[in-house]
């Protein structure tokens, strides 16, 4: 991490405190990669600090993103119109914290697809659970 008074034109950047790097590597199916990323930030100078921002940032990503991704295939929706798209990936959110509640041992998916098919269970976990 660096202060942001080091650089030139901090001044146009407002609350800009301190400009943090870090690489990001991870490994899958044996085969590494690394990404670099650039955090401006107001936080002061705490590189243990950043790093426990970007690592939270990246376990919502990892527990509900690719939950909501795999299970629910949003990646896959095609909405042209932008509102329609926000509304859908809030009520599919919903819907997943509303399965996740479910205390049945079945996997999310099944739940989903039960919940689909299934009126009384989906009256249950809409009347228990919302």
């Amino acid at each position: 991490m660096i202060d942001a008074e080091e650089l030139p034109s901090a001044k146009e950047w407002a609350g800009l405190k301190s400009v943090g790097f870090c690489i990001r590597e991870r490994k899958i199916k044996g085969k590494t990669t690394k990404e670099e990323a650039f955090f401006a930030t107001s936080l002061e100078l705490d590189a243990k600090l950043l790093s426990d921002v970007v690592r939270n940032h990246w376990q919502v990503e990892n527990k509900l993103h690719w939950v909501v991704d795999v299970i629910f295939r949003e990646d896959k929706q095609r909405y042209r119109d932008k509102t329609m798209a926000q509304n859908l990936s809030c009520l599919t959110k919903i819907a997943f914290n509303i399965l996740k509640k479910d205390p049945r041992n079945s996997s999310l998916k099944s739940k989903r697809l039960r919940a689909a098919s299934n009126m009384a269970y989906r009256e249950e976990i809409l009347k228990n659970y919302l």
